[in-house]
């Protein structure tokens, strides 16, 4: 997100998107985004959240502080620690079963 507010579409029926709807819900709830569901979406729906956002520009402000508190620095860092692990635990396991 790198400070960012976010919005976005879902489509529940997809078991991907439903996962990614209580993501977006939890940004959501903390202030740093809008969702809307694919089943609500609307080319309206979509420019009224449009223009609401570009006519509060404190909102959006707003959003993107709280984005920022959820930003994690570390991140790539952590993803690249993650996928080490992942992989050495692999090779250990593989050579483990020969």
């Amino acid at each position: 997100m790198c400070g960012r507010f976010t919005n976005t579409t879902k489509d529940t029926k997809k078991v991907a998107d439903r996962f990614q709807v209580e993501l977006e819900k939890a940004l959501e709830r903390s202030g740093a985004g809008s969702m809307i569901l694919q089943q609500d979406l609307s080319g309206e729906k979509l420019a009224e959240e449009i223009t609401a956002l570009a006519n509060d520009p404190e909102r959006v402000s707003e959003m993107e502080a709280a984005a920022r508190k959820l930003a994690r620095g570390d991140a790539a860092a952590a993803v690249v620690d993650l996928i080490e692990e992942l992989v050495t635990s692999g090779s250990k396991q593989s050579a483990m079963s020969r």
